[in-house]
Order: C-alpha cells, then sequence, then structure tokens
C-alpha cells in the first residue's frame, strides 16, 4: 500500500481528534456521561420517584452500570496507542470480571448519594449565606453541575486510589531490595 500524503482538510482524520490531551478527553467524557445519566436518570425518574433518597439510589444504579458498560470502554478506546493499560490510570475498578460490575454500581450509589448530598449542602450554604426560605432550593439537581460534582468525587477517588497503590509499591521495591 503506498503511503498517502495526509489531507490536512480531511474532516475523517483521526490526527485532529490524538492532538487533544487525554486528561481533556477523559474529563470531557465522564463530565458528560454523567450529566447524561443525570438528564435521563434523575429527571426521567423525577415523575415516578417522589423520595430524593430512592431517587439518589436508582440514579446511582444507573451510573453505576453506565461506568462499567461504557465509561470505561470509552476510556480504554481513546488511549491513542496499542497499550490499553494506560488508560487504568483514570478508570477506578480495571478489572473486567464479573465482580467488577457489582463494584461498579457500588460505586455509582456512592457517587449518586455524595452528589445528592452535595447539592443539599450546597443549597443550606446558600439559604444561610443569602438569608433565603428555608424551605427554597436555590440550585436544583441539573446535568452540568451533576457532571461536575461526579468529576470532582472521582477524581479524589482516582488520587486516593493511586496514593495506595503507590505506597503499596515501595513497600514492594523496599522489600526486593532487602532480599537481594
Amino acid at each position: 500500500m503506498p503511503n498517502k500524503k495526509k489531507n490536512e482538510f480531511d474532516p475523517y482524520s483521526i490526527d485532529k481528534f490524538d492532538k487533544i490531551p487525554m486528561g481533556v478527553k477523559v474529563f470531557i467524557t465522564k463530565w458528560w456521561l454523567a450529566g447524561a445519566v443525570c438528564y435521563f436518570g434523575s429527571w426521567g425518574l423525577g415523575l415516578l420517584i417522589s423520595d430524593s433518597l430512592d431517587q439518589a439510589l436508582a440514579t446511582g444504579i444507573i451510573l453505576g452500570a453506565c461506568i462499567e458498560i461504557l465509561l470505561n470502554n470509552i476510556i480504554r478506546y481513546l488511549m491513542p496507542d496499542k497499550d490499553k493499560t494506560k488508560a487504568n490510570k483514570y478508570i477506578l475498578i480495571t478489572s473486567k470480571k464479573y465482580l467488577a460490575f457489582i463494584l461498579n454500581l457500588l460505586y455509582g450509589i456512592a457517587m449518586g448519594f455524595l452528589i445528592a448530598y452535595s447539592y443539599n449542602y450546597l443549597n443550606i450554604g446558600i439559604i444561610s449565606l443569602f438569608n433565603l426560605d428555608p424551605t427554597s432550593v436555590p440550585i436544583g439537581t441539573e446535568p452540568i453541575l451533576y457532571g461536575l460534582f461526579f468529576y470532582g468525587f472521582d477524581f479524589i477517588f482516582l488520587s486516593v486510589k493511586h496514593y495506595i497503590m503507590n505506597i503499596k509499591n515501595k513497600k514492594n521495591d523496599q522489600k526486593n531490595e532487602v532480599a537481594k
């Protein structure tokens, strides 16, 4: 196959997408997916489920399933090279076994409750700061902020995971040095 000269005006060229840093692609993907879950899950279930804790649980289950089925596979697909193990630094639960699905469901439920309580405490803070009516809801659940909350909590959990893995790797390195 002869070498083709790359057409810089080709709209289907993957090279333009590859120029975007991986961290930006992961941020947009996680933010968009969490926002879509909020839009279709939380807003969609709003008429069927009146209790906010039940709604947070249902949205968390949907979020956990979407993390396992969609998000982790999209992040692995976005990796520019053939080494898909580099994608593991953006994924909390990297296993592809059946237990990973259950763990991601639990992770999604935990994220759903963390985000719901974040909205609650944000509203309490705004109400007390501006002396508003205590029964008012200044900021309702909406996809953009929901996605930002999701990404923030996911970033915290990934940072803790990497910190623990670094400590574990240092202990293993020290054991190997002592064994030599």
